[in-house]
């Protein structure tokens, strides 16, 4: 565990380094997004749908994985990464970005005494490994409020104070990401603890997951 948590450590820093030499196109406008890793958005698109999803994948009793074709997929993210949320998050960060991973789930609720288990990430984390110029970035599908299993984030700062033994994750400010789809959350999970919210009986989470990295242009990877 020591090996791989340096190997993490090393790979982040040195690309961090690499992409802030060699893939910053201006200077970062946003210290809230630098300060506390995470920043949410309001989208100017209001006729951003996904098409009809091809199937939906098991991945245990709690967990689902919405399938879409690719065509939908890129139908999707050209309308949802247009020239007005490429310069915002341009501006807010100083990147360009390349469009990795695209994740849609829902998560439902996790029985009390199997929680102690993983079935969704819904246990507090950092992401590895990966650049500290990372973002991923999050769109409900569906609307989500407090009662729908929201994603639960402590903020950089206060997940400093967390690894440096400081403070815990009881005492620790949590953000909820509530909203709807014409919300949008920008989000360093590698700088942040986060997790998986659990839904209320009766309730779900329907949320999109993308990951974007630094890249000369912007782009959307075949891959």
């Amino acid at each position: 565990m020591f090996i791989y948590k340096f190997i993490c450590r090393l790979y982040s820093i040195i690309t961090y380094s690499i992409e802030n030499n060699f893939l910053k196109r201006v200077k970062a406008s946003s210290n809230k997004l630098e300060i506390e890793g995470l920043e949410k958005l309001k989208l100017k698109n209001n006729n951003l749908k996904l098409g009809e999803s091809k199937q939906e994948i098991k991945a245990n009793n709690y967990h689902y994985r919405t399938i879409y074709s690719d065509i939908e997929i890129f139908k999707f993210l050209e309308k949802l990464f247009d020239e007005n949320l490429r310069n915002k998050i341009k501006n807010l960060t100083g990147f360009n970005y390349s469009i990795d991973y695209f994740g849609a789930y829902k998560n439902f609720p996790i029985i009390s005494t199997q929680r102690n288990k993983g079935f969704y990430a819904n246990h507090y984390h950092f992401d590895k490994p990966y650049s500290k110029n990372l973002l991923k970035v999050f769109i409900p599908l569906d609307t989500i409020n407090k009662d729908d299993g929201p994603l639960e984030i402590i903020n950089k700062k206060e997940s400093d104070l967390i690894k440096k033994r400081k403070i815990n994750l009881t005492s620790a400010k949590k953000f909820y990401f509530t909203g709807d789809s014409q919300d949008i959350l920008l989000c360093k999970a590698n700088l942040c603890f986060h997790k998986a919210g659990i839904p209320k009986d009766g309730k779900y989470t329907n949320l999109l997951m993308l990951q974007l990295n630094p890249s000369l242009n912007w782009k959307i990877s075949k891959d």
